[in-house]
């Protein structure tokens, strides 16, 4: 649970820039990360944007309503 709070904060933190797997490793193992961000992405709160940026959807959700993007 630890992990997967961390991965998320990160998200969220990372605003409208997102991260990628890569930038996320410094919490866990590439596929430790990639399972979590598969799962959010699943359960409705992570939005997968191209091949490898994620992004937290309630930040996603702000930046469409400010009209940045």
């Amino acid at each position: 649970a630890e992990i997967a709070e961390s991965v998320r904060a990160a998200l969220v933190r990372a605003g409208f820039e997102g991260r990628t797997i890569a930038e996320l490793t410094d919490i866990a193992s590439e596929e430790v990360v990639r399972e979590f961000l598969g799962f959010f992405v699943m359960d409705g709160t992570t939005e997968k944007v191209g091949q490898d940026r994620y992004y937290d959807r309630g930040e996603l959700a702000k930046l469409v309503s400010e009209g940045v993007g």
